[in-house]
């Protein structure tokens, strides 16, 4: 679904089958969430195709489940490392991939540590 930067129809169309797949087989850990957010946000940044239109509302409504998905059952999260992919899924999924990516890379301890030198 991703390689290299790089994701294109077949990532597209995956995703939606992806989140309904998870979401009826009550799965959710941190690998689920970052190809989710990671799919979608090289849509919006890196140099892919863009998202036919006759795909638009599918998609879409796939993300809109899965970040409601995501609310759900960050309630219940006590692993590190998926709680911040999941508040970084929510960002992405609410149409913010740049603020996603932002949380992914923060993870980092020593990102997160030059970041707060700087500001």
């Amino acid at each position: 679904l991703h390689f290299e930067g790089r994701v294109g129809l077949a990532s597209y169309l995956a995703l939606p089958q992806l989140i309904a797949i998870a979401k009826e087989k009550n799965i959710f850990n941190w690998l689920l969430l970052l190809i989710v957010s990671v799919v979608e946000q090289r849509r919006h940044l890196g140099d892919n195709p863009e998202l036919p239109a006759s795909l638009v509302k599918y998609y879409n409504r796939g993300l809109d489940d899965f970040k409601e998905y995501v609310l759900v059952k960050m309630k219940d999260e006590h692993n590190k490392l998926t709680q911040t992919t999941a508040l970084a899924t929510i960002a992405t999924c609410d149409g913010q991939p740049k603020l996603g990516k932002a949380i992914q890379e923060l993870n980092d301890s020593y990102v997160l540590d030059e970041f707060l030198l700087a500001y």
